[in-house]
């Protein structure tokens, strides 16, 4: 039996992934928006702060998380088009990503009107 073997400038490029860096990116983006509602919840019980500031972070944190939804549904997109698609659990992560923003517009609804 013979195998092929790749031209010596293709031996580089074949197992290259140059997307894996992202989706790790995305990963870690989404994990630290966990703490968003957690420090809008602690900065409405203890009460230092006044309730139209409250509104001004709950706003800036919902954004935030709304970027991060955009952007993994952007990175799901790319994947599933390029070559060497590979399962990076990007839509279970931007899935996950909606869980705060849902806290998030919870508590401005809840406490800032």
């Amino acid at each position: 039996m013979h195998y092929t073997k790749p031209f010596p400038d293709q031996i580089d490029r074949i197992f290259r992934d140059h997307f894996r860096k992202w989706p790790r990116r995305f990963k870690w983006t989404v994990f630290f928006c966990f703490s968003f509602p957690a420090v809008s919840y602690a900065t409405n019980t203890h009460g230092t702060v006044d309730p139209s500031f409250l509104t001004i972070i709950v706003i800036l944190f919902c954004s935030i998380n709304a970027l991060v939804v955009i952007w993994g549904l952007r990175l799901n997109s790319f994947a599933q088009r390029s070559y060497w698609y590979r399962n990076y659990h990007i839509g279970g992560a931007t899935t996950l990503a909606l869980i705060p923003l849902g806290l998030l517009v919870l508590q401005y609804t809840t406490y800032c009107l």
